[in-house]
């Protein structure tokens, strides 16, 4: 439910944006996977940057709070994106302050929600392993003495 209510906000947000006049389409937003892309991204969020701050920033901070939120790769990006969009200096206090954000967001999903989901789902497999454990433990003894005596020999 989380990741789908953050995924809709993104796309909300990417809706919000005018259409851009150059390639008359909204179609150009999207996370970049290569550096040509990236140039293209950052054209084009320059651009809007210009006459839309609040809504570029407000879309590049839950962008980049969304990819830390999710161990989603390619955050790297975005950290060059930054510095394209609000300099050097500004960009590094902006990425350092949502990778902390988000990574904190990570563990605290992580810690309460996907744990909790985890051990549900591999309960049965845990508890069948240590029945299978502790039922074979005392030929188990065994085999460990036999092999360490002749590992000792050589």
């Amino acid at each position: 439910a989380i990741f789908t209510t953050a995924s809709f906000w993104q796309y909300y947000l990417v809706t919000q944006l005018p259409k851009d006049e150059q390639n008359n389409s909204k179609n150009s937003i999207h996370f970049p996977t290569s550096f040509d892309e990236l140039h293209h991204l950052s054209e084009t969020l320059t651009n809007y940057n210009r006459s839309h701050f609040p809504l570029v920033f407000l879309l590049f901070c839950s962008a980049y709070l969304y990819k830390q939120a999710f161990a989603i790769p390619g955050s790297v990006f975005l950290n060059i994106l930054a510095g394209v969009l609000y300099g050097p200096i500004y960009g590094t206090l902006l990425t350092s302050f949502f990778s902390g954000i988000g990574a904190t967001c990570c563990y605290l999903f992580s810690k309460h929600i996907f744990a909790k989901f985890l051990f549900l789902s591999v309960i049965s497999s845990i508890l069948t392993f240590g029945r299978n454990l502790s039922a074979r433990t005392s030929s188990m003894v065994l085999i460990f003495y036999f092999s360490s005596f002749g590992v000792s020999q050589i």
